[in-house]
């Protein structure tokens, strides 16, 4: 009697064990559980970490916690993105620089052109450039009216160094510039040491009808007597008796 019961319940126990395994192979396919979505309506993947909502309706603190278990792609994009803003930043600021320069009229080109030219010879010695005169005076004659051309030797005679300024002799012995220009020009000479001076003075003598002819001749006639040109005493006699 006791080996039949003991039958029945291995029978029984066996039974039970095949529907259980049954019963977990097959409730998948017959009740499949319904998908899930993310707060913002996305479809969630099993590899997505589920994100919450805060009583406001934002994200929560721990969606930041999350930022660098976002998907690889959404890093990239984000990424690509932000190159893409800088590359568009940095064509506005070329952009700006290129209508910057667009903007500038020929008269003001000119005008950049000769301020540049004055900072650069701030150090240069005349001797290194033999062209130098001659950039000097086509940059000078590029400039378009008269009030350019005052301010511009302005400024060039507070820029350039004493060894460049034997340079602008060309433009100082040019009687067809303005007589402000050789004004301008001649009163820096002045200034200059002796070596720089006497020679300029010396050529401007040479051509009585020079605007700074006189002066020229009575600062040669003070200060070397026994070596001024004879052409220099006529001249101012004739002066003298007219």
């Amino acid at each position: 009697m006791n080996k039949q019961l003991l039958l029945v319940i291995a029978c029984t126990a066996l039974t039970l064990a095949v529907v259980i395994s049954v019963w977990k192979w097959l409730s998948p396919m017959m009740f499949p559980e319904p998908p899930k979505y993310n707060v913002d309506g996305s479809l969630l993947n099993m590899t997505d970490t589920p994100r919450t909502v805060g009583a406001t309706g934002n994200e929560t603190s721990d969606d930041v916690a999350r930022a660098g278990d976002l998907p690889r792609n959404k890093t990239k994009n984000a990424d690509a993105l932000k190159r893409r803003d800088t590359e568009n930043n940095d064509a506005d600021d070329t952009n700006e620089d290129d209508d910057d320069e667009e903007e500038l009229t020929p008269a003001e080109q000119a005008v950049k052109e000769w301020d540049d030219l004055a900072e650069s010879l701030m150090d240069v010695d005349f001797a290194a450039d033999p062209a130098l005169p001659k950039k000097i005076k086509d940059a000078f004659d590029a400039l378009h009216t008269d009030q350019d051309r005052e301010d511009g030797m302005h400024a060039m005679m507070n820029l350039i160094s004493d060894g460049a300024v034997q340079a602008l002799v060309p433009i100082l012995l040019d009687t067809n510039y303005h007589e402000d220009i050789l004004d301008i020009i001649f009163n820096d000479i002045l200034n200059r040491d002796d070596e720089i001076k006497y020679p300029i003075l010396e050529e401007i003598v040479k051509n009585p009808k020079h605007p700074n002819f006189t002066d020229a001749a009575h600062i040669l006639e003070v200060t070397k007597p026994d070596e001024g040109p004879v052409v220099i005493e006529e001249v101012l006699i004739e002066e003298t008796e007219l």
